[in-house]
């Protein structure tokens, strides 16, 4: 005969439930019982629903020459946030961490790249039980509060990638990718379920449940930076099929982006060095990739004034796999 008991988080502090709950919860399964959860007797049981979710969730943010403390993403989405955060920090010399016990610190000097940095939090994620990892960069600011996550994952039970609608600060849309031109939409999608053949959302507030994380491949280390997002949605496309635009948007900042002609033209090569191992479902999406990289590579050199020295780099390090311009 089946038991059903009731956990009453009423009188535990915070990390405490976090623990308990998890633990708890897995040993009476396996001894029969029906679990409920509730945190006080007139909590609504759509908030304790959320609560746990919010708890299976792992946001992983990547740091580049940039204190937390002073990041967009920090400072938006990840304030209310009550549970664990795993950062990964490229910076070579990283500066003061904040005092939080939320964070998950990890330290790559030699900055291998926000592939990596995503793979090392999917596996941390996948050893700690946690069941979504939540994608974010350090420079978006979010409009909407993380509840947003919780109530679409209730919604949509069957999706398992969500994200929002991305604009830059001139309001310019940025995701999600129409993938067939390989540029944003035109006009703001509306919230809503979309085929990842046809549309695909940005790193930075993509929510990706574990498993599918895995099917997909994990993240291509070999696309360390710039179009990262694009091999991951690829074969996103062909393993989940569809995805949700969630009612909420995030701005992008390039304010910090180089002004130095030298150290853009170095950002050019990293460019190069991460979108040419771009992995396409067809021969026909390679000559769009090709072609948007070629464009690239005029509009740095017409920018730069240096056309036939970007045109150089493009042939070498893109078209023949070469590492130097």
């Amino acid at each position: 005969r089946r038991m059903t008991t009731l956990f009453s988080l009423i009188n535990y502090p915070y990390w405490e439930q976090s623990f308990f709950c998890k633990k708890s919860f897995l040993c009476l399964k396996k001894s029969g019982f029906d679990v409920i959860f509730t945190t006080s007797g007139t909590t609504p049981a759509d908030e304790t629903n959320n609560f746990l979710i919010k708890m299976n969730i792992l946001p992983v943010i990547v740091l580049y020459k940039q204190q937390l403390d002073r990041c967009r993403t920090w400072n938006s989405m990840l304030k209310e946030h009550r549970g664990k955060i795993f950062v990964f920090d490229n910076t070579p010399e990283p500066g003061p961490l904040p005092q939080d016990p939320r964070i998950i610190y990890c330290h790559a000097p030699d900055n291998p790249g926000i592939s990596k940095a995503y793979n090392c939090a999917a596996d941390h994620a996948l050893k700690n039980d946690f069941s979504w990892l939540l994608l974010l960069d350090q420079d978006t600011e979010f409009k909407f509060p993380f509840s947003r996550y919780t109530d679409a994952i209730t919604a949509y039970p069957d999706i398992r990638i969500f994200a929002p609608s991305m604009v830059t600060e001139r309001n310019i849309p940025l995701s999600p990718i129409n993938l067939h031109t390989l540029f944003p939409t035109a006009q703001p999608l509306p919230p809503g379920r979309y085929d990842l053949t046809g549309y695909a959302p940005i790193n930075s507030g993509t929510l990706v449940k574990l498993d599918a994380f895995y099917d997909c491949g994990k993240y291509n280390e070999a696309v360390f930076l710039d179009h990262s997002d694009y091999d991951f949605m690829e074969r996103a496309g062909e393993k989940v099929k569809d995805f949700v635009l969630i009612d909420g948007h995030a701005v992008q900042d390039f304010s910090s982006d180089e002004a130095d002609p030298g150290k853009q033209f170095f950002r050019f090569i990293l460019f190069l060095k991460s979108a040419r191992f771009c992995r396409w479902r067809n021969f026909k999406r390679k000559l769009q990739m090709n072609f948007f990289v070629f464009c690239r590579a005029l509009v740095t050199g017409k920018t730069l004034h240096k056309r036939w020295k970007c045109l150089k780099a493009w042939i070498k390090i893109f078209v023949f796999k070469g590492d130097t311009p």
